[in-house]
């Protein structure tokens, strides 16, 4: 405990963001994985006022913002091998920008079904699949795919998913994250206190459920160790 309180004793503030007009909470973070000479390094802030602001990472200027509307979006995250950014909506969608392009529509859209209300997501590692946790709605909470891929056979902005997970979580999918390094595996969280791990390279849910524990607690965040 010693060493941990004399870490944070050296550290300090190198830069700061400058404030804006509106003051907002900041409920997500994500950085880009890509580096290349002669590119910005990008910041990506989930807002709580339902907008994500991407900032230039060296100097932490504001270069553009996203919104959600007419949903809220829930997290933020790149993409792996591209300077893409995703966030989950309540209107049913996970939404895709181009995080070096201004524009006010997404780059493509990703459709849920009709009752799906998403408050966690993931894409794996390869950027091949998304994957969502919605609200539970009646008596279903579910786990939604997508192929995140482009098809320059089909040049649509919007995608149906390929299916979905319904038997494994009876409350809210509060957490997806998939695998650093394993593009199939994927581990769920949710507020019926289960904690589950999927193999979705296998076809039927009841198989692709690997393993499962009970926290005894919502789950408000997991990750993968070791």
């Amino acid at each position: 405990m010693e060493k941990i309180e004399e870490q944070f004793a050296n550290l300090h503030i190198v830069k700061c963001s400058l404030g804006t007009k509106e003051p907002t909470y900041l409920l997500g973070i994500d950085t880009s994985k890509t580096v290349q000479a002669g590119k910005e390094n990008l910041v990506a802030v989930l807002c709580s006022n339902g907008s994500i602001r991407i900032y230039d990472k060296e100097r932490l200027n504001v270069l553009r913002e996203f919104s959600g509307y007419p949903g809220l979006l829930n997290g933020v995250r790149f993409a792996n091998s591209c300077d893409s950014v995703y966030s989950a909506c309540t209107d049913g969608t996970v939404k895709c920008w181009d995080a070096r392009v201004a524009r006010e529509k997404p780059v493509q859209l990703f459709k849920g079904y009709p009752s799906n209300i998403f408050i966690s997501f993931d894409i794996n590692c390869n950027d091949h699949i998304i994957c969502a946790g919605t609200e539970k709605v009646d008596d279903d909470a579910l786990l939604v795919f997508w192929d995140a891929r482009m098809n320059s056979q089909n040049l649509s902005t919007t995608k149906d998913s390929l299916g979905a997970y319904s038997e494994t979580h009876s409350d809210d999918v509060t957490q997806v994250r998939f695998h650093p390094s394993n593009p199939n595996m994927v581990v769920s969280g949710s507020s019926d206190g289960l904690v589950n791990v999927f193999d979705i390279n296998i076809d039927n849910e009841e198989d692709a459920l690997v393993t499962t524990c009970n926290s005894i607690s919502s789950v408000s965040c997991i990750g993968w160790s070791g």
